[in-house]
């Protein structure tokens, strides 16, 4: 969170997008629910996030990924969060694929969370949607929707 206020410093006036991948989605979702980024978000998008948690986590190695079980605490967690905040006038995508690999059942990708459109894109893994280049460009199309005409690029700070 303290990336997105940073940012929203460096660039007062603007607006920002949060898209998140995977735990990032649950990530968007929550931090949505912040008040300190009410009226300063324009859209929000999730690539392939465990909305409602994945079978998978149990498999997983430390608390994190176990964390992120299918309908566990940090599901309904983010859940109530979300339903105190109401930042529903917030454009939302969700994408997620019909071949996710870490994502199971495929119906955990469906977000409960109001305002959200849902788009399937192409079959291809969990990490795929990352480098796929049609994502990108549904994910632009979509950001490009909702953008303000004046919205301009923004020094961002994250770190790969």
């Amino acid at each position: 969170m303290r990336e997105v206020t940073d940012v929203l410093a460096d660039n007062p006036g603007q607006r920002v997008a949060l898209v998140g991948h995977s735990l990032g989605g649950l990530l968007v979702r929550a931090a949505l629910a912040d008040p300190r980024l009410k009226g300063r978000v324009f859209a929000a998008a999730a690539l392939g996030a465990p909305h409602r948690g994945s079978r998978l986590a149990a498999l997983g190695i430390g608390a994190l990924a176990r964390s992120l079980a299918h309908q566990g605490p940090l599901v309904q967690r983010i859940e109530r969060i979300e339903a105190l905040s109401g930042q529903a006038d917030v454009p939302k995508l969700n994408l997620h694929t019909p071949a996710d690999d870490f994502v199971t059942p495929l119906t955990a990708m469906r977000v409960q969370g109001p305002g959200w459109s849902e788009a399937e894109c192409p079959a291809m893994s969990h990490v795929s949607l990352i480098y796929s280049r049609r994502v990108a460009r549904m994910l632009g199309e979509f950001l490009a929707r909702h953008a303000h005409p004046t919205v301009r690029p923004t020094r961002s700070r994250t770190r790969w």
